[in-house]
C-alpha cells in the first residue's frame, strides 16, 4: 500500500488528477455560460400583435421589427446550440479519458 501511495496509484484519477479537475472546472464555467445565454434568450421580448386597425405603413414597420427580432433570436439560438455541442464534445472527450485512464 505504501508503494502504491508513493507511485500515486491510490489517486482516483491517477497521476493526472490535477489536469482532470482543471478540465472539469472549465466545463463548469462553460455550463454557467450556457445557462446565462439560455436565460438571456428567454428574456428577449416578444412583440405583441396590435389589435387596432393598422395602416399598410404600420404593418410594414411591424413586419420589419418582427423579422429583425426573429433573426436575432435565431442567431442567438444557433450560438447556444453550437456552444452546447462544443460542451458535449468536451465532456465526452474528458469522460473517455477518465474511463480509459492509462489503458487507452
Amino acid at each position: 500500500m505504501d508503494k502504491m501511495f508513493a507511485n500515486e496509484d491510490t489517486r482516483a484519477f491517477g497521476r493526472n488528477s490535477d489536469s482532470v479537475f482543471k478540465e472539469l472546472d472549465q466545463i463548469r464555467k462553460k455550463q454557467i455560460s450556457l445557462a446565462v445565454e439560455h436565460i438571456s434568450l428567454e428574456n428577449l421580448p416578444d412583440e405583441e400583435m396590435p389589435f387596432a386597425k393598422e395602416t399598410d405603413e404600420d404593418s410594414e414597420e411591424n413586419f420589419k421589427k418582427n423579422s429583425e427580432q426573429f433573426a436575432k433570436k435565431e442567431h442567438d439560438l444557433n450560438n447556444l446550440m453550437t456552444n452546447l455541442n462544443n460542451l458535449i464534445g468536451k465532456v465526452s472527450y474528458n469522460l473517455n479519458n477518465i474511463n480509459c485512464g492509462n489503458l487507452c
